[in-house]
C-alpha cells in the first residue's frame, strides 16, 4: 500500500497535471489496503472544458492513472446512465472517495448526487438509516415549533418532514441485503 508520503505526492501529482478541471476526486483501491504495485489509481475529473464522458488510461513516472472525465453539463446524464446501463459501476466509486478538488463545490456535488440517484433506484435502508432518518424528522418537528411565524423556511421543513415520511414508508417492509459488486 502506498504510505501517506506518497499518496500526497501522487495527489500533488494529480493537482498540478488537471488544474484546469473543476473537481479531481479519487478513488479505487488507491485509497484502501487493496492498493499494490501492479494497481492502477483511478482519478475522477469534472470539467466544463469537454463535452462528453470518456475514460483513459496513462502512465506518468511509472504510475498508471484511469482517468474518468466527467463534463459538468452532463453529470445527470451520465449517472443515471451508469445506472441504466453500467450497473452503478461510477456510483460505487463514488461511494468511497476522496475529494481533492472541489472548485464551487463540484466533487461533493457529484458525490451527493450520485448517492441522491442510488437512494431512489435502490432506496432499501438499514435499521440504523431508518432510525437517522426518524430522529430527522423529530428534528425538524421541533424546527417548525421553534420557527412559528417564518412561513417560508417552515414551508421547506414541511416539505422535507413529507418527503422523510415517504421514503420512510417506501421502505417500512423493504430490507436492506446489500449492494451486488459490478
Amino acid at each position: 500500500m502506498i504510505n501517506s508520503f506518497n499518496k500526497q505526492k501522487v495527489i500533488s501529482k494529480v493537482l498540478n497535471l488537471f488544474n484546469d478541471c473543476e473537481g479531481i476526486i479519487l478513488t479505487g483501491s488507491f485509497l484502501t489496503k487493496k492498493f499494490d504495485v501492479n494497481s492502477d489509481i483511478d482519478v475522477i475529473l469534472i470539467s466544463s472544458k469537454i463535452n462528453h464522458s470518456f475514460t483513459e488510461k496513462i502512465q506518468i513516472n511509472n504510475i498508471l492513472f484511469e482517468l474518468i472525465y466527467i463534463p459538468i453539463n452532463k453529470v445527470d446524464l451520465i449517472l443515471k446512465n451508469d445506472i441504466v446501463n453500467l450497473k452503478g459501476v461510477l456510483i460505487n466509486m463514488l461511494s468511497s472517495c476522496e475529494v481533492i478538488k472541489n472548485d464551487e463545490n463540484i466533487s461533493t456535488n457529484l458525490i451527493s448526487y450520485s448517492r441522491y440517484l442510488h437512494q431512489k433506484n435502490y432506496p432499501f435502508l438499514d435499521e440504523h438509516k431508518k432510525a437517522e432518518i426518524q430522529l430527522k424528522i423529530i428534528d425538524n418537528i421541533e424546527e417548525l415549533c421553534f420557527r412559528k411565524n417564518d412561513f417560508v423556511v417552515n414551508f421547506i421543513i414541511i416539505n422535507e418532514i413529507t418527503t422523510l415520511f415517504i421514503f420512510l414508508y417506501a421502505n417500512k417492509k423493504a430490507a436492506f441485503i446489500g449492494n451486488a459488486k459490478n
